[in-house]
């Protein structure tokens, strides 16, 4: 991710206006918290940073404070920010949680300019806090949290207990909350009435907005725009990181390097490997997952203890969720792995469908599987189809892809 840049940013109106419906109806009751729910590289963390920076800040008697719960190390914090870099990497216990907690009401109270007595304890400092909000009651003060979702729910749960609900109990403050994965379930009254706010990928107009903003103009935005369409499903990070490439597999492969750059170094190739062959899948099950990631075709499916550690180390990063009774990718991550294998790596393409294709096949001949034919048979189809049709048909290479060397 590349630092925020107001004059990059495009598109979200949907999203700015209900800000600016919120602050213009202050007073008059209705909700004061937004949840932003979005899959990686929608630029949730982008759209945090223009309403903290851009948005909020030109606003009279507005005062934000933004709380970047996960974000990449680049990210330069600007006044009001405040950056917990190394938080979704710890199994921290009570008392380090309480330190957290203290060392963030502390900054909030000196963003605040409130007064603390000397070694206060975190009673003193929640209350400080809140009493000068409460008592300047025509200002509106903005919570922005970043990656909610992703962070320890043990944290969120104690900053929630110890502050949020009495901050949101308040009727001048405001709660901005994003993140990907499984909702956090609040306990806050005031949270559980939120504006649910998913971000949707861009559409083509969106996408050319992007894109003009990046200075691309006439005959080679034009080009630009059908590239970003075809590889990165309007999916704003990849639009980015696309543009930057004029061949497909270089372009391809940047994608997915940046998609898993949130992955920890040492980690990263491991996962990397589990992903490409599971991209392959219409949703899975451990069943399925032991399957395909066998060694070869010869080999005995992987032992379920096995398959259970991969899959919860895939849960751990966010990377699949488990959605209408099946396990399902992250969406932008799947289409572009998809499409990586497709061109770069055909025969692992191919294989991997094939083996599905047979497993399928399989079930569908045991008089156990007879009443899912239906299913199966869908699932076989699906498989052909990402062949190109049937099992027989040639898949895409490198120089067959539709739209290759369009730059």
């Amino acid at each position: 991710m590349m630092n925020y840049q107001p004059e990059n940013f495009a598109d979200r109106i949907e999203q700015i206006a209900l800000v600016e419906n919120m602050l213009t109806s202050f007073g008059r009751g209705g909700s004061r918290v937004i949840l932003v729910e979005g899959e990686r590289g929608l630029g949730k963390t982008w759209l945090a940073l223009h309403m903290h920076r851009t948005i909020l800040s030109q606003k009279e008697r507005v005062k934000s404070l933004l709380i970047l719960m996960m974000s990449p190390p680049e990210i330069t914090t600007a006044p009001g920010e405040y950056h917990l870099p190394s938080l979704a990497s710890q199994k921290s216990e009570s008392r380090e949680i309480q330190q957290q907690i203290q060392d963030l009401l502390e900054w909030m109270a000196n963003e605040l300019k409130v007064s603390l007595p000397p070694n206060p304890v975190l009673d003193e400092i929640c209350d400080r806090i809140i009493q000068k909000i409460k008592s300047d009651e025509f200002t509106r003060y903005w919570l922005l949290l970043d990656s909610v979702y992703e962070s320890p729910w043990e944290f969120v749960e104690a900053f929630e207990t110890v502050f949020l609900m009495r901050f949101l109990a308040l009727p001048n403050a405001f709660l901005w909350a994003s993140g990907r994965g499984k909702p956090y379930p609040w306990k806050t009254p005031e949270a559980t009435r939120a504006q649910i706010c998913p971000l949707e990928p861009f559409n083509e107009d969106g996408l050319k907005e992007q894109l003009q903003k990046m200075g691309f103009t006439g005959t080679e935005l034009e080009e630009r725009l059908e590239w970003v369409k075809e590889l990165g499903a309007g999916i704003p990070l990849l639009t980015h990181t696309l543009v930057q490439e004029t061949e497909k597999n270089q372009a391809l492969e940047k994608a997915v390097q940046v998609l898993l750059e949130f992955l920890p170094g040492e980690k990263r190739q491991e996962i990397r490997s589990y992903l490409e062959p599971l991209s392959v899948l219409d949703g899975f099950r451990e069943e399925e997952m032991a399957y395909l990631l066998k060694g070869d075709e010869d080999s005995v499916s992987l032992p379920l203890p096995k398959v259970r550690t991969i899959r919860d180390a895939l849960l751990q990063v966010f990377l699949i969720r488990w959605e209408n009774s099946r396990f399902v990718l992250d969406r932008p991550l799947q289409k572009v792995l998809q499409e990586y294998l497709r061109v770069c790596k055909p025969e692992q393409w191919e294989m991997w469908n094939r083996r599905m294709i047979k497993y399928f096949e399989e079930q569908m001949s045991s008089p156990a599987f007879r009443k899912y034919e239906n299913f199966l048979k869908k699932k076989i189809e699906y498989h052909r189809h990402l062949l190109g049709g049937n099992e027989n048909t040639p898949i895409a290479t490198a120089t067959s892809v539709p739209g290759q060397g369009i730059l």
